[in-house]
């Protein structure tokens, strides 16, 4: 049986948190920034005191620090689910370094310490081999004063809890260690048992009881010769070309959580740092790992150690969570509906009783128009280069006026691995060096905003594979690679108002339209051409080509369509009239339902149906 041990755990608490005002935390802010400054008194009284000669019973502000501490790790727990989680990984972090300290050591004591603070994470994490094996080993060492006297004298005195191979400090290994680094050593190395002996029950035998005589010789010739096998009092981490790789793997980690705050303050809900999903409270609690492991243990009270099982629905919950999941048999298994559906039509093409089986539904929406929970994506640039073959295209004259879609923009400039003011600087030198020869620039970029727009699918589509929302300003350092940083909203949009603020101050004009900047930037360019101004687009999207070339009339002006494509290594800027594109297209009326029945930003493509069959059919 496995009763309840004194020191195990802890009682289980069930009362909810208190609601932590902003007053509050500010409050815990300012003592604590108070005792902050104490903090550099001490630590220059520190350095001219020998290391073992501190007391910090003489440094008073020193234990009001630590106690400030502990309160506003309290208050930040209270007030943010995120705060809440980090510092708990913070404080399992320490229990590993108290384990690691304990094993090197040889300090019995703190190694039933450092086990007693992880057995509610092996439970919470439905490691259940370790978790009961932990906890069963745990109160035979309580145990091991009363029913071994001598063993526990042995491991108290630091001598057989650990294994030594020198008499340094930090020399004690783990069990399981040595038995890698020399007996499996020895069995794998020249001369050991897998080395052309093949393993039959003979030769182990052999092998296992000629080891200490083998040993007995080595060591005998080893003193006839003089040669000794040494190793370095070096130890290899502290080299400078190591210590010098550390301190900038530590900078590029700070520099990530620079950007990416870990304590945000009054979240209500879970959120990815890295991905920037979002996650209810209910549907994620890992930040309730001790309580969860808890409740875990609990129920292990009085148990028989071999009738224990654990329930996957009492662990925690991570964001895999949130995947749909089924139960087969006493397996729950995360599935895809649209993958399921895929293999079932697979299963069902080789079946006599096809009707049958359709005569059920087997995926959630039709799949000729999604994939994966999305609508499918749109091929929109092959009817863009239907329209736009190069040689039709024109050499530029004369022009009153360029407009440039800042959506294309945003992705033709290389960002420098440095700051965002320097990536604004190398948007402002691409502005000047491709369009300000145009006359009158206007930069016109997408809106983003929480409501749904006509690029909110495609927005979701991206942020499977966007960064976490970071706080950017000039000063800020590029952390993320362009396309991750761009494909969140957020992100994009403060990148928007920066570059907007920049281009307005040399003189361009550069607006944000409320939602998608398509209409904005047709409308711009057909007031230019009312006007019977001649003016320039340079864009890639389809949407505005088609909204140009359906717009356009015979009294306005000229409108030009300009994209840059590739020839032999370098890029070259093509130019097309719409007046040209109208007069060789066969069907100008039919132009809008052809490219929403292609697929475009409110319509989904359709499975197998493609732009060329509905071009040229």
């Amino acid at each position: 049986m496995i009763p309840l041990v004194d020191g195990v755990r802890q009682n289980v608490t069930h009362e909810e948190d208190e609601e932590v005002s902003d007053e509050t935390l500010e409050r815990a802010s300012v003592k604590f920034n108070e005792l902050n400054v104490e903090l550099e008194q001490i630590m220059v009284d520190m350095k001219a005191t020998p290391y073992l000669d501190i007391d910090l019973q003489q440094y008073p502000s020193m234990l009001r620090l630590i106690d400030s501490l502990a309160e506003y790790k309290d208050l930040l727990q209270q007030s943010s689910l995120a705060a809440k989680f980090w510092l708990q990984y913070i404080y399992y972090i320490d229990v590993v370094k108290l384990f690691i300290r304990a094993e090197r050591t040889g300090d019995w004591y703190l190694h039933v310490i450092a086990l007693s603070r992880m057995i509610n994470l092996f439970a919470a994490t439905a490691h259940i081999h370790y978790a009961k094996s932990a906890r069963l080993h745990l109160q035979n060492m309580l145990d091991l004063k009363n029913t071994h006297p001598w063993v526990y004298e042995q491991f108290a005195n630091g001598r057989l809890h650990t294994i030594r191979r020198s008499d340094k400090f930090w020399s004690g290994l783990w069990a399981d260690l040595i038995i890698e680094q020399v007996m499996m050593r020895s069995l794998k190395s020249s001369g050991g048992l897998t080395r052309g002996r093949g393993i039959l029950e003979s030769t182990r035998q052999l092998w296992l009881v000629s080891m200490h005589r083998c040993a007995d010789i080595h060591n005998a010739m080893s003193e006839l010769t003089g040669a000794y096998r040494k190793t370095s009092e070096q130890h290899v981490q502290l080299t400078q070309s190591r210590i010098l790789r550390d301190q900038q793997d530590f900078k590029k980690i700070k520099e990530w959580f620079d950007v990416h705050e870990p304590f945000c303050e009054n979240e209500p809900n879970f959120k990815s740092l890295s991905s920037g999903l979002l996650a209810a409270g209910s549907d994620v609690n890992c930040d309730e790992a001790e309580k969860v492991g808890r409740n875990i243990q609990c129920k292990l009270d009085g148990m028989n150690m071999e009738n224990i099982t654990m329930k996957r629905s009492d662990k925690v919950h991570t964001f895999e969570n949130l995947l749909p999941t089924t139960k087969i048999g006493d397996d729950i298994i995360q599935i895809n509906p649209t993958i399921l559906f895929s293999q079932l039509t697979a299963l069902v093409n080789f079946s006599d009783e096809i009707e049958r089986n359709f005569g059920y539904e087997l995926t959630p929406e039709p799949t000729s128009l999604f994939k994966h929970g999305m609508m499918r994506k749109p091929v929109k640039a092959v009817l863009r280069n239907h329209f736009l073959k190069t040689d039709n295209s024109i050499v530029l004259e004369s022009y009153d006026a360029c407009v440039v879609d800042g959506g294309a923009l945003l992705h033709k400039v290389y960002w420098p691995k440095s700051t965002y003011s320097e990536v604004i600087d190398q948007y402002l030198a691409f502005i000047k060096r491709k369009y300000q020869s145009f006359g009158s620039v206007s930069v016109i970029f997408d809106g983003y905003s929480d409501e749904m727009s006509t690029k909110s699918q495609e927005h979701n589509r991206r942020m499977t594979k966007a960064s976490a929302s970071i706080k950017i300003s000039r000063n800020t350092k590029v952390t993320c690679s362009r396309e991750e940083f761009l494909n969140n909203p957020q992100n994009k949009d403060h990148l928007i108002k920066l570059l907007c603020a920049r281009f307005q101050k040399e003189g361009f004009v550069a607006l944000q339209s409320h939602g998608d900047a398509d209409v904005l930037i047709v409308k711009t360019v057909v007031e230019y051409a009312e006007s019977g101004k001649t003016v320039v687009v340079a864009a890639d999207d389809t949407d505005i080509l088609i909204l140009m070339m359906y717009h356009w009339q015979d009294a306005m002006g000229e409108m030009i369509f300009s994209t840059e494509r590739k020839e032999g290594k370098r890029s070259k800027l093509f130019y097309w009239k719409i007046s040209d594109l109208l007069s060789a297209c066969d069907y100008p009326e039919l132009l809008l339902f052809a490219h929403a029945w292609c697929g475009c930003d409110t319509t989904s493509a359709i499975h197998q149906k493609g732009t060329r069959s509905v071009i040229y059919k």
